[in-house]
């Protein structure tokens, strides 16, 4: 009888060793799959243009998934509570149209600070409403994307603003020792999320919101603040991305950022932040925001129109959301 127990009890373990070793194998392949996916898209783009390896092109790349990155770390700021922020791209629009108008009349400073307190005014209605009146961030946002564009069109009346002056052109277009500084600005802000997120009570109480918001409240956190401050930083990562793109572009215009929040919930989901919330890191950002980037330059090399972008991003974030679903929720990675 005992021969049987112990026989039954060495069987057991054994089928759960062997469940668990396959789980964390699944676990591994669905979290390589990014890598797997860049490593496909650089032989395609190698292929397709043997110039693509040059390190002219290749400084070009990073320079492009730098600006992406930089929007994307404020929505992955977002999504990790388990919310999502669909203004980004119109916050970074009207930002920048006002910035730029400043800029002309009263200088960069003041320019500067202009479009910042639009991405803080914009956070915080949005962090307030989805809070305090227990609405969706989904809603509430999406209202806000509609309010903001439309009131980027009435500022902007059709007319474009153009022409910086040098010292506000280095922010998007200038080098330091031959880097590009949204390179560098791309780096730091990595830097600064990084340690945010694993490295202060802050980061903790994001990924507990996120993960377990019941868990949140018996654990005394603060959820209005935490969530308020989460669409704070989002709406002023948004509005310093305005004034990057018009230092880049030298000029601004009502459309700027249209479906830019797109690409920033693609380059958070495709690079491993659960939708759900409270899972994923911002090093996965930064792969997916890099995947985004080779995605929009195959179909560039390939001839295929820029409204096909949009199409093929919508697929790829419903393919990282179904990834998502079959690896097993984790804290952060």
């Amino acid at each position: 009888m005992m021969l049987n127990y112990i026989s039954k009890k060495l069987f057991n373990n054994k089928f759960l060793l062997q469940e668990e070793y396959y789980k964390k194998l699944k676990f591994l392949i669905l979290k390589l799959f990014p890598i797997f996916i860049i490593i496909n898209l650089l032989i395609i783009l190698a292929i397709i243009s043997p110039e693509f390896l040059s390190f002219t092109n290749f400084i070009n790349i990073i320079r492009q998934t730098s600006l992406l990155f930089v929007l994307s770390a404020g929505m992955s700021l977002v999504i990790l509570t388990g919310g999502i922020d669909l203004s980004m791209g119109s916050v970074l629009g009207l930002a920048g149209c006002i910035g730029a108008t400043l800029i002309k009349s009263y200088g960069n400073l003041i320019g500067i600070m202009g479009a910042m307190m639009i991405g803080l005014l914009f956070g915080a209605i949005n962090g307030s409403i989805i809070f305090y009146l227990k609405l969706p961030s989904f809603l509430v946002t999406y209202g806000t994307l509609q309010i903001v564009r439309g009131l980027a069109i009435a500022y902007m009346g059709g007319n474009v603003i153009w022409g910086f002056n040098q010292k506000f052109r280095f922010l998007g277009a200038g080098t330091f020792f031959t880097i590009p500084i949204p390179i560098i600005t791309g780096f730091i802000i990595f830097l600064l999320f990084y340690l945010i997120l694993y490295y202060t009570s802050f980061g903790r109480k994001v990924y507990i919101v996120g993960n377990n918001i019941s868990a949140a409240i018996h654990s005394g956190i603060n959820i209005g603040k935490t969530i308020l401050s989460v669409y704070i930083i989002a709406g002023s990562i948004a509005a310093f991305c305005g004034l990057i793109y018009i230092s880049r572009l030298n000029s601004a215009e009502a459309g700027l950022g249209a479906m830019f929040e797109l690409d920033a919930i693609a380059a958070a989901v495709v690079g491993g932040i659960s939708i759900k919330g409270g899972s994923g890191g911002i090093f996965g950002t930064v792969v997916g925001a890099l995947i985004i980037t080779l995605i929009k330059n195959v179909l560039n090399l390939l001839g295929i129109s820029s409204l096909w972008q949009p199409f093929v991003i919508g697929i790829s974030i419903v393919i990282a959301v179904l990834i998502d679903q079959l690896i097993p929720k984790k804290g952060g990675v």
